[in-house]
């Protein structure tokens, strides 16, 4: 007899909220399901100019094929030819882009619709520089700037009330 839960399903925000419950439970039951495992391999391409090939990575020790290439630059004034985001900028971009899915998710999961959501964050080398000793240490960033979307203080009630 099977006697696991029924999870009710709707797609909100363009998350499939029964799926993402799911993946939630299997994490739950046995937390080797949620690990994960990201490799990157960068290639110099003359001057400021290098490439970083995605080819996968490992969900719950499961293989996902990726395949694409994130192209990085710096801009004229630091020697680059300016034709891509620089380091820091992939760096604020990647913070940026985990807070929304994090917001997205449990908003979602609480059935708040969102229209519009946006993270605006900058940094000078000093932050970003300390930024990894900070994520070790279990803070943020300290130059981080939230929008006033009206949605956005009824995502951050329902983050901190899941704390």
């Amino acid at each position: 007899m099977n006697t696991s839960k029924i999870i009710s399903s709707a797609t909100i925000n363009g998350v499939d909220t029964g799926a993402l419950r799911e993946v939630i439970q299997s994490v739950a039951k046995d937390s080797a399901k949620g690990a994960t495992h990201w490799e990157v391999a960068l290639h110099w391409r003359g001057g400021a100019r290098s490439d970083t090939q995605v080819y996968g990575c490992t969900i719950g020790g499961q293989q996902v094929p990726k395949d694409f290439t994130i192209r990085i630059d710096e801009p004229l004034e630091l020697g680059g030819t300016n034709q891509f985001a620089n380091p820091q900028e992939y760096l604020l971009a990647a913070l940026n882009a985990c807070m929304i899915v994090t917001y997205v998710n449990y908003c979602s999961l609480d059935g708040i619709e969102l229209e519009e959501l946006r993270i605006e964050t900058e940094g000078d080398r000093r932050t970003l520089a300390s930024l990894f000793q900070m994520a070790r240490c279990g803070h943020g960033p300290s130059d981080c700037c939230l929008s006033n979307d009206p949605a956005y203080k009824e995502a951050v009630r329902v983050i901190n009330a899941k704390k």
